[in-house]
């Protein structure tokens, strides 16, 4: 089986999650990992579809296109239009 989880909120990486690096990094991405892993231990492929972020104060795991959380878990990242992001990031 496969599932994907889209979670667009937030900066997500593998464990451990830096909480608060950004205003929307909060409980909801514990809530999507935990959720991946114990669906990956329960034998399924497990995507989580979220957004790349190139910005000089995050590290550069964010920048990664493809991240491998466990055996059948990865993070997916996907680029968004820049003035899209900055407008979210600005609250707007």
């Amino acid at each position: 089986m496969f599932i994907l989880h889209l979670a667009l909120g937030g900066c997500l990486k593998a464990p451990p999650v830096d909480f608060g690096i950004t205003a929307d990094t909060g409980g909801h991405i514990a809530y999507v990992l935990d959720a991946a892993i114990a669906q990956a231990e329960g034998g399924a492929q497990v995507s989580i579809v979220t957004r790349l972020f190139h910005e000089d104060h995050l590290p550069p795991v964010h920048a990664l296109p493809h991240e491998i959380v466990g055996g059948r878990n990865s993070i997916d990242r996907q680029a968004i239009a820049d003035d899209l992001m900055r407008q979210r990031m600005d609250g707007g």
